[in-house]
């Protein structure tokens, strides 16, 4: 896990996961797992509970069973890895998701805790209670499938293929979600393909009914995005070209 301070770049540090990946030959610099048997992190969020603890949420995909189940959960300095797989089976349930499409790829919490997942396509919103994901993480215990709120989104097009989610995060001071989502030519949620573009934007928190594009970002993979916590109209993003090359992306809104 690479942690980066924006404005100080010379503090940036690697943090080993307990998967941690073998070096592939010639790679010095990182250590990268092969596509057949990464766990596919794709998604972060953390909650800061009443009595100040703080918890971070790690989602593998889900797109590829059991190595993209896996996840992990950060808490009190200590990390801990999480099988995610019975969670997914009951969201595919209530979601009504297909195993083909299922493809984790945000993740974020409100004010109160409660746990969105964002699966990519179908573009839906799944919306855990506090209570039934710490009830998860403790016992194992899966929610009720009637205790799951689901929304389904369609997201904007380029030349003629519609984006899918791919990162999103939650704006506490503007009670909205701000998401980025990608295009991408491929045929399913494996494999990579020609990619056409980004947008980020905007969804009304808690109706989930008013969706709002911010802007369009041709030619590249806006993989996340992340608020500033100081400054809700300064948000980062991080682009993947799906070749090991990364960019973070300042973005300001108004």
């Amino acid at each position: 896990m690479l942690v980066i301070h924006p404005k100080r770049p010379d503090k940036t540090k690697f943090v080993p996961l307990p998967f941690y990946g073998k070096l592939h030959k010639g790679e010095l610099h990182a250590q990268r797992q092969k596509k057949k048997t990464k766990h596919d992190i794709e998604a972060l969020s953390s909650y800061t509970d009443p009595q100040g603890g703080i918890h971070v949420l790690a989602f593998g995909s889900g797109s590829k069973s059991p190595q993209r189940d896996s996840g992990l959960y950060f808490m009190n300095q200590q990390m801990f890895v999480v099988d995610w797989g019975p969670l997914y089976e009951q969201l595919r349930k209530a979601s009504k998701i297909s195993e083909d499409d299922w493809n984790i790829e945000g993740a974020c919490h409100d004010a109160d805790g409660n746990l969105l997942l964002f699966n990519r396509k179908p573009s839906v919103i799944m919306v855990i209670s506090a209570k039934d994901w710490f009830r998860y993480l403790e016992i194992k215990s899966v929610p009720e499938i009637e205790n799951i709120k689901t929304k389904i989104f369609e997201l904007p097009a380029i030349k003629g293929k519609k984006s899918g989610f791919s990162g999103a995060d939650f704006d506490a001071t503007n009670k909205r979600i701000i998401f980025c989502s990608s295009v991408e030519i491929t045929d399913d949620s494996y494999r990579d393909g020609e990619i056409l573009g980004s947008f980020l934007g905007s969804i009304e928190w808690p109706s989930l009914e008013k969706i709002k594009i911010i802007q369009k970002i041709d030619g590249i993979k806006l993989e996340s995005v992340a608020i500033n916590a100081k400054n809700s109209k300064e948000i980062w993003g991080l682009v993947d070209n799906d070749k090991g090359g990364s960019q973070l992306l300042t973005l300001k809104i108004d």
